[in-house]
């Protein structure tokens, strides 16, 4: 527990009240929650815990979202009839909120806590859909922030732009907006392109009705997937202890030059997942278990914040006996998906049913989720350390409590953070999760060079 306090700050952030740019049509089921009303789940919201050693001053954190935070619009407007519409006076009094811990197991209690609540703005019109709470820990362990902001304000890149916004360098420069490239695919020729993008049309046009995981103890009973999943607000975050990111690229490089530190973390979580399962005497050698893989498209740096990603499918390895088994898979499926234009498919697909009515789009995420056995993402943040309120950040999570079990990972500077949500319903002993990833790690760096 701890104890909340709202101090009145005196402070407030005016704008003349105007009618905004359009929202895209991903960015309008988002904030109407299409998917989550059909499922249950009443909040769609993305929550950010953001350790720091010694919290910044309140003072220092207003300011930063003076200067930042509010001069991107989607955290000065509400969407409103389809278009981001400003609200007259963004009051941050009511935006940030002091809360005390005693520890960090209290800090990660109180953010797994809230995690599923709406926003404490969702009902009022004449406020912006974000909130900050700024915990101090007076036990042992880091403080932190724990942001919680509504999906339609942005994805995984877009976030990270407004990351630069409010950070420094520790040297108190701004930090330059982050650029993203896309991959560049290995060369094919055209009639095997071909094939792969017909292959990825029929694949995603019939994602919704056709083919189920097999049942594990990593997902709900089939005859209940089948009846389509709703979300029941048991979640547990589980986090795995902050480990090396000089590990996972060690692993990479040992592996073949053309590994990433996606296709390691992907090979470790179904080498996790398996273990699990066989300690609940899963027999999984004929198991088809599949993930969500959210992939956002590179923009420019100018560009709104806004939504612009879209899920693959991706099979998740768990069959495989072996680490070395697991590995190649990994990068050989992830590989592929880089030559065979299925991002592009999956979003053009995607687009056309963000036509459709809204009772539609729900039951087909509803439809899709439920034939997965997990979501898996994987978020590269800064890669050198920076400052939040003249505060140097020490390490960086996301937690969001979907309808199946979601993996976030972030990494930050040399290290990574991850952690999975799972439904307590499904994993019955989720605290085996943590050593069971991290010797998986441990046993694919003891892996000999390829």
């Amino acid at each position: 527990g701890g104890e909340e306090r709202e101090r009145e700050m005196g402070l407030s952030w005016c704008f003349r009240a105007v009618r905004g740019r359009a929202l895209n049509a991903f960015d309008q089921k988002l904030a109407k929650n299409t998917v989550g009303k059909t499922v249950g789940n009443e909040a769609n919201v993305i929550s950010c815990i953001v350790y720091f050693d010694e919290l910044p001053e309140l003072d220092a954190v207003e300011d930063t979202c003076r200067r930042g935070l509010l001069s991107v619009d989607t955290f000065t407007s509400r969407p409103i009839r389809g278009t981001w519409q400003r609200v007259e006076e963004v009051d941050l009094k009511q935006h940030l909120i002091e809360h005390t811990v005693n520890g960090e197991d209290e800090l990660h209690a109180f953010a797994e806590g809230i995690m599923m609540r709406p926003l404490r703005s969702a009902n009022n019109l004449s406020a912006p859909l974000w909130e900050i709470f700024l915990v101090t820990n007076k036990g042992p362990g880091r403080s932190g922030f724990v942001a919680r902001i509504d999906h339609s304000l942005g994805d995984g890149i877009a976030l990270t732009h407004v990351l630069a916004r409010i950070a420094t360098t520790t040297a108190g420069a701004p930090l330059p907006l982050p650029i993203y490239k896309r991959p560049t695919p290995p060369a094919k020729d055209w009639f095997a392109m071909l094939v792969a993008i017909f292959k990825a049309i029929g694949k995603y046009l019939l994602l919704p009705a056709v083919g189920w995981d097999s049942d594990t103890p990593c997902n709900a009973p089939l005859r209940t997937r089948h009846n389509g999943l709703t979300f029941n607000n048991r979640r547990r975050t589980i986090f795995i202890p902050e480990h090396s990111l000089e590990q996972i690229k060690r692993i990479k490089t040992k592996a073949g030059k053309m590994f990433t530190v996606n296709d390691v973390v992907f090979a470790a979580t179904a080498g996790a997942l398996r273990k699990y399962c066989e300690t609940q005497g899963a027999n999984l050698n004929d198991a088809n278990a599949r993930a969500l893989v959210p992939v956002a498209f590179p923009r420019k740096t100018d560009t709104p914040s806004g939504n612009l990603w879209t899920f693959l499918s991706v099979r998740l390895p768990i069959e495989r006996p072996t680490l070395s088994q697991r590995l190649a898979l990994s990068h050989s499926l992830f590989d592929e998906l880089k030559a065979s234009g299925e991002p592009v498919i999956s979003n053009m697909l995607a687009q056309l049913n963000l036509g459709a009515p809204d009772f539609v789009f729900g039951k087909v995420g509803q439809s899709i989720f439920s034939r997965h056995t997990m979501v898996f993402s994987n978020v590269p943040g800064p890669s050198e350390p920076v400052c939040i309120g003249g505060r140097r950040v020490i390490g960086i999570q996301a937690l969001y409590p979907n309808l199946i079990t979601q993996m976030i990972c972030i990494s930050y500077c040399d290290r990574m953070f991850m952690n999975f949500v799972v439904d307590e319903d499904v994993f019955t002993a989720p605290d085996l999760l943590p050593k069971l990833y991290l010797d998986e790690l441990e046993a694919l760096d003891a892996l000999p060079p390829a």
